[in-house]
């Protein structure tokens, strides 16, 4: 039979659970993705830019249920992580060669 479609989440509901989701249980996750402890510095950039991103992802794509987990705002935290050190050693790495 036809399956009804499911019914956007509210705003507010999403950001209750942003709110919800423990900074610390997704610091452990992050550094478990990454294979190596974030220092404090790094980590509070990462959770801030997270934040952000998935907030935009609910207000432009809608968002389901395990966007809510701690484990997918690790995923975004060590995606910026990533690309930050990346950036990084490209200039670095730029400087050197002139």
């Amino acid at each position: 039979g036809l399956r009804s479609a499911p019914r956007p989440r509210s705003p507010q509901l999403f950001h209750g659970a942003v709110r919800l989701m423990s900074e610390e249980e997704t610091r452990k996750r992050t550094s478990a993705i990454l294979g190596h402890p974030v220092s404090d510095s790094t980590w509070s950039e990462a959770w801030e830019k997270a934040k952000r991103k998935i907030r935009h992802i609910a207000e432009f794509c809608g968002y389901d249920g395990c966007r809510e987990q701690p484990g997918y705002m690790a995923q975004l935290a060590a995606e910026y992580i990533r690309e930050a050190a990346f950036s990084a050693w490209t200039i670095k790495r730029r400087a050197a060669q002139n």
